[in-house]
C-alpha cells in the first residue's frame, strides 16, 4: 500500500510497510548472531552464503564448527544448544 503526503510543495512517496513479527525478528536476530560467531572464527575472509555448509566447504573444520556453536551457546546462554545438532544435518546460517 503506498501513501502519498504533500508538504510545503514537496511531494513524498512512502511505503507502508507492516511491522515484522517478534518471530521474523527473532530469526533476524538468530541469523547475525551465528555470522558473527562464524566471522570470529573466520577472520580474514568473506562470509560464505547462508546455505553453503561450513564444514563441506572447507571453511570450518570440525572443531571449528564446535567453537561456533559453543560461542552460540555463550551469547544466548542456550545449554547444550550443540549437542542437539542432529547428525548429518547441513553446517550453515539457515
Amino acid at each position: 500500500m503506498r501513501r502519498r503526503s504533500r508538504r510545503r510543495g514537496i511531494v513524498a512517496t512512502h511505503e507502508v510497510v507492516a511491522m515484522s513479527s517478534s518471530e521474523s525478528q527473532d530469526e533476524s536476530r538468530a541469523l547475525e548472531l551465528s555470522r558473527q560467531c562464524v566471522a570470529s572464527k573466520l577472520p580474514f575472509q568473506a562470509l560464505p552464503g547462508d546455505d553453503d555448509d561450513l564444514v563441506e566447504t572447507g571453511l570450518l573444520d570440525s572443531m571449528g564448527w564446535v567453537d561456533v556453536l559453543i560461542g552460540i551457546e555463550s551469547a544466548t546462554d542456550i545449554r547444550d544448544f550443540g549437542n542437539t545438532w542432529p547428525q548429518g544435518c547441513p553446517r550453515r546460517f539457515k
